[in-house]
């Protein structure tokens, strides 16, 4: 048979590194493809997963941030109930004394008119009665021989003048008062 020979040592010199070489070429692009793949893809799962991070972590604060506004909605809502519960208690009230002033108030100009309305009456009657006694004098005088002069006459005619303008003035005080009294009853 056939014995193995002894490599020539300039041969293996030459062909093992030569080998070596073409090992490494071939062998080098491959790993580092290999390594880099590796490497991207744990980069694209660290950014996946910082990008998921990311997202919970926004989601999260977006929670957050919707249940502080509702619980603020809430306290908003708190407080404008209370307003309102006050603004109606304070309207109540305001109405309460408005209809006892306007009451006090109806009282103080019934009083009023009805003490105006008897003063000018007192001024009717006392404006009769000088009246009277201006016709009287004047009759007196003319009985005696002496006719009225300008200025008795004069005084007649203004105390007749005050007498219409005054009955006039009460009659139309008691016409507004009667439409005052109507209208109360009404409301009543």
């Amino acid at each position: 048979m056939f014995a193995p020979s002894q490599p020539d040592p300039e041969v293996l010199r030459i062909a093992v590194p030569v080998a070596i070489s073409v090992i490494v070429s071939v062998v080098s692009p491959t790993l580092l493809a290999l390594l880099t793949g590796r490497q991207r893809m744990k980069e694209e799962e660290s950014k996946a997963e910082q990008r998921r991070l990311d997202k919970k972590e926004d989601y999260d604060r977006q929670d957050q941030l919707a249940e502080r506004q509702t619980k603020a909605l809430g306290v908003v809502a708190d407080q404008a109930s209370k307003a309102a519960e006050l603004l109606l208690a304070s309207n109540a009230t305001v109405a309460a004394t408005a209809e006892r002033q306007g009451a006090q108030l109806t009282q103080i100009h019934t009083l009023v008119n009805s003490k105006m309305t008897e003063s000018m009456q007192n001024e009717l009657d006392s404006e009769r009665r000088g009246l009277v006694l201006l016709e009287k004098i004047v009759r007196l005088a003319e009985a005696s021989g002496d006719p009225p002069g300008p200025a008795d006459i004069g005084a007649i005619q203004s105390a007749k003048e005050r007498i219409a303008e005054l009955e006039a003035r009460l009659a139309d005080r008691l016409k507004q008062t009667d439409a005052a009294n109507v209208e109360t009853i009404t409301k009543v």
